[in-house]
Parts: structure tokens; sequence; C-alpha cells
């Protein structure tokens, strides 16, 4: 994008001085074309829009490059031709014509002329086809006319297949003619003369012949030619062949696609390349959801690519169909026994969040397996669940464990805040308080949750107030100090307890968002001590950003 930005740059730079005169201008001229010609050769895009004016002095000093520089500079000739055929540029194709004779310029030439796509550019590669005896340039030029499309194009490349299929028939331009008729195709022909070439092809001996013809004949949106292609699934042991007509009958859209690729899955010879281009095939169709069981299946393969391209594809089809992925997903994963089939299983449902799925994350809970239980609790937390009292007393349980892995409690602590229900029975406040007075650098993250925990939970007691006030003045960790300064904040603990803490930590702390964080809590709160703070800091050093948050704190309490 900096490249591209940088070419319309000196494009506009050209434009500019095209229109002055003087040496000043020839010289910015000259200076921003050779900065242009620089980034073409080194293979940059031109920008996507250029406006009239811009396009035709880029035309014009390309063509005065071709014309000019020949003999003196030939890259920066290869690069202009180049150039002139990106922009379509028909005015340029006499110029072209020039080079076209010179063998260093041929093959750019003929490419140029192919994405200009005009009549006249087609009619000069028709006659150099005519001229050349060179296989290589008449290959280039047939790919270039298979480019432009159109009748003329169609019939002149079907002139130049051999009547019989007997005699030696040069094998690159018979490739270079079978892809020229699949452009034509692409393009919206549907000549039957071209599927019934394709068609021909399609039994070739050759691999390359026969994934060239699939890929043609697929252009035709046609059953028979679906047809033709779920017939090859049956015979066809080339792997590379085989990943072509998936793709390819994928893209027709037939109505049959999906029952026969879900069959095709079954198969237990495939390869593992097949097998991940069905899953993919199905993830991106649109009636794909039709075969879930068979893609969830996949989940037992222990090729982690395998269930990689089944993740795609659970993903994919939950935008389409949420209900029945995660329906036949969880189904699956209740029954499941192996450990990486739970694994990347829970991952997909903690991906998608579907309140749907609480049951099933309920019983995966009981799993011994920590990254299961980690998928879980992560799921737990981001489908931010209704009050559940089963689920909140399983995730209290994994906070306190010391058997479980730190990241497994972690999210557990994170769920419980998510969502944010408590009990005489379950007391998780509790277990937040006690985890967030725990010590140790390994605990910080657990402990930071906790925290902001309590101040979801909303429980306010004489411990939860002690706890949070003690940490604010004592903690070492400032960002376990601002977390229980916001969660002091969430619970509007008006209490002499805090408010002493509160203002005894801001006479101690140097740091000034903490001050400023303290200034705001105690402004919710209504404290007689905010207007003296406030006074302090406005009337210190205090960047623009604290500032704000001051004067909101202050216009919290009212009064004078």
């Amino acid at each position: 994008k900096e490249a591209m930005d940088n070419m319309g740059g000196f494009i506009a730079t050209m434009t500019l001085a095209y229109k002055k005169e003087g040496r000043s201008a020839e010289n910015d001229f000259i200076k921003a074309r050779d900065e242009l010609f620089s980034m073409i050769e080194k293979g940059y895009p031109l920008p996507e829009s250029l406006n009239p004016e811009d396009r035709g002095v880029l035309v014009s000093s390309m063509i005065n490059t071709v014309i000019k520089e020949k003999t003196a500079n030939p890259d920066r000739v290869r690069a202009a031709i180049k150039t002139l055929g990106r922009l379509e540029s028909d005015v340029a194709v006499p110029y072209i014509m020039e080079v076209l004779a010179l063998e260093e310029f041929k093959s750019d030439s003929i490419q140029a002329l192919g994405s200009i796509g005009s009549k006249s550019a087609q009619d000069l590669l028709t006659e150099e086809l005519g001229k050349t005896t060179k296989t290589s340039v008449k290959n280039e030029i047939i790919r270039s006319l298979g480019k432009i499309g159109g009748e003329e194009s169609l019939e002149r490349i079907l002139s130049l297949f051999p009547e019989s299929s007997d005699g030696e028939f040069d094998r690159n331009m018979e490739i270079s003619l079978l892809k020229a008729l699949s452009s034509i195709a692409a393009g919206g022909n549907t000549d039957q003369r071209i599927f019934k070439r394709f068609e021909k092809y399609l039994t070739s001996p050759e691999k390359e012949l026969r994934i060239i013809a699939v890929q043609g004949i697929a252009q035709f949106n046609l059953t028979r030619t679906a047809d033709l292609l779920f017939g090859m699934l049956k015979t066809e042991k080339e792997e590379e062949v085989l990943l072509w007509i998936i793709r390819s009958v994928n893209r027709i859209g037939s109505q049959t696609t999906v029952s026969t690729l879900s069959a095709y899955l079954r198969n237990d010879g495939l390869s593992e390349r097949v097998r991940i281009e069905i899953i993919h095939a199905l993830g991106n169709n649109a009636g794909g959801s039709k075969a879930l069981p068979f893609i969830v299946e996949n989940l037992k393969s222990p090729s982690t690519e395998v269930r990689g391209a089944v993740t795609d594809a659970l993903l994919n089809l939950y935008e389409v169909d949420g209900k029945t992925v995660t329906a036949i997903l969880s189904r699956g994963l209740l029954t499941a026994k192996e450990e990486y089939y739970l694994i990347d299983g829970t991952a997909v449902l903690a991906k998608i969040a579907d309140p749907g799925s609480l049951n099933t994350l309920y019983t995966l809970l009981q799993k011994p397996i920590p990254e299961v239980k980690k998928n879980v609790t992560w799921a737990l937390f981001r489908t931010r669940t209704t009050p559940n009292a089963r689920i909140v007393d399983e995730l209290n349980k994994l906070v306190t464990s010391e058997t479980e892995p730190i990241d497994v409690r972690i999210n557990a602590a994170r769920a419980l805040g998510a969502i944010g229900f408590d009990s005489t029975a379950l007391k998780v406040w509790q277990t937040m308080v006690t985890t967030a007075k725990m010590r140790g650098e390994k605990y910080t993250m657990l402990r930071l949750f906790a925290i902001r925990a309590l101040g979801d939970l909303g429980t306010v007691n004489e411990e939860v107030i002690s706890t949070l006030s003690g940490l604010a003045l004592r903690e070492d960790n400032p960002e376990l100090k601002k977390e229980a300064l916001s969660a002091i904040q969430k619970l509007s603990l008006l209490d002499d307890t805090v408010e002493r803490s509160l203002v005894n930590l801001f006479k101690r702390t140097q740091e000034k968002d903490i001050q400023v964080h303290i200034v705001e809590v105690l402004g919710d709160m209504g404290s007689v001590e905010t207007p003296g703070m406030s006074s302090t800091l406005l009337s210190g050093t205090l960047e623009h950003p604290l500032k704000i948050r001051v004067v909101y704190a202050l216009s919290r309490t009212g009064g004078e």
C-alpha cells in the first residue's frame, strides 16, 4: 500500500510538471518518472484508480519510452510495455507493433497486447501467429488470444487443433490451446465445441491435460458437467486431479454436490490432502450444514491439518446454521474418546460461544484433560451465561484447586466474573477474596481477575471491603492496585475504612494515574475529600487526558 501511495504521488508530480513549462518542470517530470520506473521494474502494481488526466500522461510517457529508448535502456522499455498492457491502452498498439518484431521485447509485447484486448490488438496477434514459426512464440500468442476471447479468437484457436488424434502434436502447444479455451469459457462463452473439447480431454492419459480439462469444463454450469466430474471421482487416481475435481464441483453448485462429497469423505482410503480439500469445500458450500455429521467425524483424525480444516469448516458453517453446528458438535464431544477430538472440539465451542452449548460445557468440565478444561472455562467466560448454580459451583472449585493448571484457574475466575452470580450457599465472593490475597508471581493474573470478579459479583460485606481497601493501600503491583480501585468504584463502597485507605494511598503514592483513579473513586462516592485532592492534581503538572478525568470526578461531588 505504501508503494502504491508513492507511485500515485510520482504520477501526480508528472502530471503537474507536464502542464508547466521550463527546465524546472522538466526536471521534476524526469525525476518522478525515473522513480516510478524504478518501482515498476521491482514489480509493484500501478495504483488501482487513476483519473483520466494522470492516465493520459502516464500512457504518453510510456509510449515515449518505447519509441526512444529501445537501444539505450531495454529494461525500461520492457517495463513500459508491461505498464501499457496493465493500463489496457489501445492507443499504444501501433507503438507496441514496432517492437514486436524485436526478440528481446516479443514476449512482453504479446502479453501486453493480450491485456489490452482491443480489436486492433487481437488483429495484430492473429497476424503475428500466422507469420511466426517459433513454437514458444505461438504458445504465448495463443494464451493472449484466449485472454482476449471473442468469436474470432475462438475460431483461430480451434483451427489449431489437429483434425484427428493421429500424428504428433506439440505438447506445450496443446496445453496452451486448452488454457486459452479455458480463458474464453471463463469469459462467458458457452460454445459447445469448447465443452466437447474439454470432455474429450477428461480421459487423457496425461495428468496435466486432465487438470486443465477439469478447470475448463467447470466453467460450464451444467448438470452434465457435474455428472462428468462426479463420475471422475470414482475412477481418478491422481491426487492433483482429484483436488481440482473437488474444487470444480463445489464451484458449479450442483444440488447433489454436498451429498456426493459427503459420501466420498467417508472413504477411508483418501489421502490427507484430498480429505482436507473436501472438508474445505463442504465448509464453504451454502448447503454444507447437511454434511456436518461427516465433517465432525474427522475430528477423530490424528492429523493436525485435517482437524484444522474441520475447525475452519465448522466456524464457516456456524455463520450459516449455528444451531445445527452447535448441536452436532456437542453430540460428538459427549461421546468422543480421543483426546485431540475433545481438545479441538472444545476450542471450536469456545470460539463460537453459543449459549446452546451450556449443558455440554458443564459435562465436559468433568473431563480430566487440562487443555479441555482450559477451552471449556474460556467458552463459559465468552458465553456470559445466565446464572447457573451447577456451573458456578464447578468453576468456584476450579479457582481454588492447586492441582489445576493456572490458565484453567484464571479462565474460571474470569467466567465467574462474567456470570456475576453468587449465593449464600456458593459463597463465590469468599473464593475471590481468598484468591486475591494469594502471594507469588505466578498467581498475578489469577489475582487480578479474582479482584475484578469481586467488583462484578456485587457482594458487599466487611471482608470484601477490608480486602479491597487493603489491596488498594498496600499492594506492590500497581496493576493489582488499580484493579482493586476499579472494584471499589464498581461496588460504590461508601465506607469510612475505604475512604481512609484511599486518602492515605493518595498521599503515599507518586503515580499520577493511581492518584487520578483514587479521585474518581472518591468522586463517585461523593466524598468530601475529593475537592482537595482534585485541587492538588489540577494545580500540578498533569497530562491533558488525566485532567479531563479529574474535572469529571470533581463534577460528581456537587457543591461550591
